[in-house]
C-alpha cells in the first residue's frame, strides 16, 4: 500500500459506533476513491506539463492529453530515428514508404495519405 495513502487514511477518523459498521465501510471506500481520483488527476496534470501545446497555457481534456502524448512520443521517436529536428515525421514516413515500394518492385497504385504530425507543422517552441 502506498505510504501517502496510509498517511491520508490514518489522518482521517473513520471509526464509528458498533451500529455504524456499514457507514464506516462506506466512508473508507469513499476515502479510497477520493485518493484514487486525486492520484489520477495529479498524474494527468504532470503529463500536461510535459506536452507542448499552443497556446502554452491551454488546458487539455484527459482524452486530448492522452492522444497528444501518444503523438508526441511518436514525434520524438521520429527525431531519434531520422536525427533531424525539422519535420522528422515526414522524413520517417517517406523513408519507410520508399522501403516498402522498393521491396516488391511494383509501383504503388494507391497513393498513401501522409499522416500530419502536430509537432512537425506547429511553429517552433
Amino acid at each position: 500500500m502506498d505510504s501517502s495513502y496510509q498517511e491520508f487514511f490514518e489522518s482521517n477518523d473513520f471509526s464509528g459506533s458498533p451500529g455504524m459498521e456499514g457507514h464506516c465501510q462506506r466512508s473508507q471506500a469513499n476515502a479510497r476513491e477520493r485518493f484514487r481520483t486525486h492520484s489520477v488527476n495529479s498524474a494527468f496534470t504532470n503529463l500536461r506539463l510535459l506536452i507542448p501545446t499552443e497556446p502554452k497555457n491551454r488546458k487539455l481534456s484527459k482524452i486530448e492529453t492522452l492522444r497528444l502524448a501518444k503523438s508526441y512520443i511518436s514525434h520524438l521517436m521520429a527525431v531519434l530515428v531520422t536525427g533531424n529536428l525539422r519535420q522528422p515525421c515526414l522524413l520517417a514516413q517517406s523513408s519507410s514508404s520508399d522501403a516498402i515500394d522498393s521491396s516488391d518492385g511494383s509501383a504503388n497504385s494507391h497513393p498513401t495519405r501522409a499522416n500530419i504530425c502536430t509537432f512537425c507543422v506547429s511553429p517552433k517552441r
